[in-house]
């Protein structure tokens, strides 16, 4: 394939999914790692890229909104070792509160048999735990939002004080050292961090496309986060910067 074509390709795929990965890229065109390597600096070089360890992103571009079934099958492979670098902090008897993104449903379709109180708003956690003998479901109600399978009421939210959860699972479209962790949904912005002022311990699950941007709305400061659950191909730099902010650190591997 030339140049040419190839250049159009990545850049189709860019406007569809936000980001790409070189290793991905390479194996469905049937070119080497390298050749994709080079064709990404020379897209970075025109303006139409951003450079980020493993693939590029758009440049400049705020995480979009995006329903529920067009984010369930990006970057799939970080979200499967995220979910399972996560596994392990969830322990019998836990009170745990799952927010309603793709990569914490990852999560909640490997739990193993434990007895657990959950709280949620997401349909999909709903359907996964329904039927699970030791699992408690608190459901947070209001009305439904298709797109996004998800319950939301402010009337029902504001009432999340009543809960004692020890430990909230969530993601988020952006995490900033400087502002913290953020959302493209003003009313799943307002879910989190009122369910956050509940919670002992608040784990991040965000894929390395996810740090050092920001969404529109910010729902926690990094004092509020006790964990980032990250893949192998974050920036190692940014994740240092995390730790010296006093955040635990938590990488699943990746095959690249």
């Amino acid at each position: 394939m030339l140049a040419q074509k190839r250049h159009q390709e990545i850049l189709h795929r860019l406007n569809s999914q936000g980001t790409v990965r070189t290793i991905e890229i390479a194996a469905d065109l049937k070119v080497t790692d390298e050749t994709i390597r080079r064709d990404l600096q020379t897209l970075s070089d025109g303006g139409f890229l951003e450079r980020v360890h493993g693939g590029a992103m758009l440049k400049g571009e705020r995480p979009r909104s995006l329903a529920f079934n067009e984010r369930l099958n990006m970057n799939m492979d970080a979200k499967r070792v995220i979910a399972q670098a996560a596994l392990p902090l969830i322990k019998d008897g836990d009170i745990v509160a799952f927010d309603s993104s793709t990569t914490v449903a990852e999560l909640v379709s490997i739990l193993p048999d434990v007895r657990l109180k959950v709280i949620t708003n997401a349909l999909n956690v709903i359907n996964a735990l329904v039927d699970r003998p030791g699992i408690e479901l608190f459901c947070i109600g209001g009305s439904y939002e298709a797109s996004t399978r998800r319950f939301s009421d402010s009337d029902f939210i504001n009432a999340l004080h009543k809960y004692n959860i020890n430990k909230f699972f969530i993601s988020a479209n952006g995490f900033d050292l400087r502002h913290g962790a953020s959302e493209t949904f003003k009313d799943q912005a307002f879910f989190k961090g009122k369910l956050i002022e509940s919670c002992e311990q608040v784990y991040l699950l965000v894929d390395h496309t996810k740090l050092g941007k920001r969404a529109d709305y910010f729902f926690a400061d990094i004092n509020n986060i006790t964990s980032i659950i990250t893949d192998s191909q974050a920036d190692k730099g940014f994740l240092d910067n995390v730790r010296i902010a006093g955040i635990d650190v938590r990488i699943g591997e990746m095959n690249t």
